[in-house]
């Protein structure tokens, strides 16, 4: 395995790197689902990958498990968000089926690598946010919980109600023997992409630690700070988001943190200088560029939807129909024109 694949593979937390009884009983039942009923052309490849790509769903098992046995109460409220994330995201993908897109995809998402090898990160939402919940719910009253689990189900209708008025896509890329990766497509269309919700989840996490754990319980919130930093490369490497959707991202979760929880959120950016360095691929300034200009426009119509919108046909992006081949396509924000290659990041 390269070098690099180790690397981005890697998630170095103590949460992630906890091998318990509970976590390899799970391991082990997941295994014998799923290996024997997959592909065999990647079989070899997933066997291969399980321990690793199993990783994610033990630990949000292990963490829901304790957190209903400690905290019935407040696993309740979690539920809640958990219910209406399902309902509301998969049905804004359902009502996009056969409606027109735009196109986020663009230059700079196209000189960016493909590395299947990040979908741990990528998956890894589901266990931050087990885990942010198990730990969050130590030290905050039933009413502060309960007001933390509405601001994740306020985020969830302000992304979907972007979705609904203003549909996005992007190309996908299924050459790759990613066990993770192959599950995240089949379950997720490569539509309503803008806002990423696993952006504003992870942004909008990172600041509820900070303010919860900042000065308390710092190896907490380093933990937490990790996987946020990691998202963000994540998301792109994946090919599940363009920058655009990052920038908006952020956005979406800075409306609802300032509107429900406090007003000193943190956009990450100060972050950006090293992840630069770090990933030079990733026009990190662009999507400040995009997040500056879409805030500017949010001050004006103080809504969402309308200012994604706004940006959208104020920078001619353009909208493809439902049935559209767009796997060699990007849109180029120069010449404000679809771009077709022939293979993918040519």
């Amino acid at each position: 395995m390269p070098m690099h694949q180790i690397d981005i593979e890697r998630v170095e937390t103590r949460v992630f790197e906890r091998d318990t009884l509970f976590t390899r009983s799970v391991r082990s039942i997941l295994r014998s689902i799923i290996i024997p009923f997959s592909d065999p052309q990647h079989k070899e490849a997933y066997k291969e990958q399980f321990a690793i790509a199993s990783r994610n769903v033990e630990i949000t098992v292990e963490d829901l498990f304790k957190f209903s046995v400690r905290h019935p109460l407040k696993m309740a409220l979690v539920m809640g968000v958990t219910r209406n994330w399902l309902t509301t995201y998969f049905g804004a993908q359902n009502d996009s089926k056969h409606k027109e897109r735009f196109l986020v995809y663009t230059q700079f998402d196209n000189k960016i690598p493909f590395i299947p090898a990040a979908d741990i990160m990528y998956t890894y939402m589901l266990a931050q946010i087990a885990f942010v919940a198990n730990e969050i719910s130590k030290y905050l009253s039933w009413s502060e919980m309960k007001n933390i689990t509405e601001s994740f189900v306020a985020l969830n209708n302000l992304g979907v109600s972007v979705f609904k008025q203003y549909p996005t896509v992007i190309p996908r890329f299924f050459d790759h023997n990613r066990l993770s990766l192959k599950v995240i497509q089949f379950i997720d269309g490569p539509v309503n992409c803008c806002p990423s919700l696993h952006i504003a989840y992870s942004v909008f996490l990172d600041n509820v630690a900070r303010t919860i754990f900042g000065d308390t319980k710092k190896e907490t919130f380093q933990a937490i700070r990790y996987s946020t930093i990691r998202m963000f490369n994540s998301v792109l490497y994946t090919k599940q988001h363009a920058l655009i959707d990052v920038a908006f991202g952020i956005l979406c979760a800075e409306i609802i943190y300032k509107r429900r929880v406090a007003h000193d959120f943190n956009n990450l950016f100060c972050l950006f200088e090293s992840l630069r360095l770090e990933h030079p691929d990733i026009d990190y300034t662009e999507i400040v560029r995009i997040y500056t200009e879409g805030v500017a426009i949010y001050q004006k119509l103080d809504n969402l939807p309308e200012t994604i919108g706004t940006y959208l046909t104020a920078n001619g992006y353009l909208q493809v129909d439902p049935d559209a081949a767009l796997s060699t396509c990007y849109f180029d924000t120069k010449q404000k024109k679809l771009i077709v290659q022939k293979d993918h990041g040519a």
